[in-house]
């Protein structure tokens, strides 16, 4: 797992404070966004081997985290970019913040354009 800042998820406290979330906008957890899907990871049925995903473009369907090591587990459980992304609610819009990806994602160095 490779991130924007540091070797770890930000707290939601940090997020908050660099990004001037505002206090009534509650967070409602971690979730997994794709590019090659164009969306949300929504469901995950693991069966052996197997892993059943779906996806969808909402932020209000994606399947919520409470533990960022939890969703980074599934991030990098990717064969194609996926991304760890924080999710806010503004009321009428549900804000998704990138604060991390897999190998495959623009947060690796060694993917980033130079």
């Amino acid at each position: 797992m490779h991130y924007a800042v540091g070797d770890s998820a930000p707290a939601e406290e940090h997020l908050r404070v660099e990004l001037e979330i505002p206090p009534n906008a509650p967070f409602l957890g971690w979730a997994v966004h794709t590019p090659h899907e164009d969306g949300f990871l929504e469901a995950q049925e693991r069966r052996g081997d197997f892993v059943s995903r779906s996806f969808g473009p909402d932020p209000d369907r994606a399947m919520l985290f409470a533990d960022p090591v939890e969703a980074e587990t599934v991030v990098d459980d990717f064969d194609y970019p996926a991304v760890l992304v924080a999710l806010f609610d503004f009321g009428k819009q549900i804000a998704s913040i990138p604060v991390g990806g897999n190998v495959h994602s623009q947060f690796n160095e060694n993917e980033k354009p130079h």
